[in-house]
């Protein structure tokens, strides 16, 4: 879109909303929010993606692990650490540089101090001409370890 003068900008906004809660379920790894984004969401070289997920931790000593996931790329993992009673939000930018490929940083928010990974960068190799599911996982002890409490999602083409 042309708006004055000889600049062009490019029209973004929210692709997706949830906030439909969502925790894990007993032991083992379990899928929470998720979004299947159409192909061709990221059609041209420059074409950015945002995500935001954010949740909550129980009170209690279970080791807990949140992932944020695009297709079968990992952009951020927390490992296994015993979070209590925090809120946390992952932020994650996805830039197309190629049909099959990504730049992605992504950064984790928490006040819990025993974290060792806040920012990840990855470069991902997803093939965006097909639809591709966005998810947090959260992997823990107990039912309600994790609690997804919602997931926005952001395009801007280029």
């Amino acid at each position: 879109t042309r708006v004055g003068g000889s600049k062009d900008y490019s029209l973004g906004g929210l692709l997706a909303t949830s906030t439909t809660t969502t925790g894990n379920t007993g032991t083992g790894e379990d899928d929470l929010i998720s979004y299947s984004m159409p192909r061709n969401t990221l059609g041209a070289d420059n074409d950015v993606l945002e995500i935001t997920a954010f949740g909550t931790f129980a009170d209690n000593a279970n080791n807990k692990t949140v992932s944020l996931v695009l297709g079968s790329t990992d952009l951020f993992n927390t490992g296994a650490v015993a979070f209590r009673n925090q809120d946390w939000c992952l932020k994650s930018t996805v830039i197309r540089t190629g049909t099959a490929t990504q730049k992605c940083i992504t950064t984790f928010y928490t006040d819990y101090a025993d974290i060792t990974n806040i920012v990840d960068y990855v470069a991902g190799t997803e093939n965006l001409a097909t639809a591709l599911i966005i998810k947090c996982t959260g992997e823990a002890t107990s039912t309600n370890d994790i609690v997804q409490q919602g997931l926005i999602i952001k395009n801007f083409p280029r």
